[in-house]
């Protein structure tokens, strides 16, 4: 029973930490009628963003690292304790250190131009982001994802006017390059950018009936 209950709390982990969805509130514009946006983003995306800065952050990783305080034993004293880095310090112990890249935090910004947030600032997850919000009618929303951490750059990935009733859905895939957006109005009307490649779809005929 116990390694039932074991495997069946390491199964709910795992499908929890697989991809989402992920659900965030935001508040957006006050006077803001309900939108959605949906994001999907991978590793991928993040690792070959347009905008890439020149390095990513590092961050210092300790093994076995204790501080003796006043009264403990000097043993084999150290160059890095937690907040000073590069300063020496002789109470502190530690065994092994080395530095590594800094974990990686993603962004959805919203705002009326690329990179800004007036709008909104979100974390995502890497998987299916769901966030709702409210957005005044009629204004031209710019998103923009951004990365920081050991990977750090950002990229504009879609523009869309706000409807001016609830139902507005805005889907955007960022798996691969370039961004796929479907925009699905209160109306019914769909709009897909990038149009999708292939042959052009048949129209009907039309008859225009003979004139006497």
């Amino acid at each position: 029973m116990r390694v039932s209950l074991l495997f069946l709390g390491a199964l709910v982990v795992g499908l929890t930490g697989c991809g989402g969805p992920y659900l965030r509130r935001v508040a957006g514009d006050v006077s803001g009628v309900p939108v959605q946006i949906t994001v999907t983003i991978s590793r991928d995306f993040v690792r070959d963003l347009r905008n890439r800065g020149p390095v990513g952050r590092e961050t210092v990783v300790y093994s076995q690292g204790f501080y003796s305080g006043w009264y403990g034993g000097y043993g084999h004293p150290g160059y890095c304790p937690p907040g000073y880095r590069y300063r020496y310090d002789p109470f502190w112990h530690s065994n092994v250190y080395w530095t590594g890249p800094a974990p990686t935090q993603v962004y959805l910004l919203g705002g009326d131009g690329p990179s800004q947030a007036r709008l909104l600032r979100t974390e995502l997850d890497y998987g299916t982001n769901i966030i709702d919000l409210h957005i005044r009618p009629g204004r031209l929303v710019t998103l923009t994802i951004q990365a920081y951490g050991g990977l750090e750059g950002w990229e504009e990935i879609a523009k869309f006017t706000a409807a001016d009733q609830p139902g507005q859905h805005v889907n955007i895939d960022v798996k691969e390059h370039p961004p796929h957006v479907t925009i699905t109005n209160p109306d019914g009307s769909v709009f897909i950018t990038p149009a999708p490649i292939g042959p052009p779809v048949p129209q009907p005929a039309t008859i225009t009936p003979a004139q006497p």
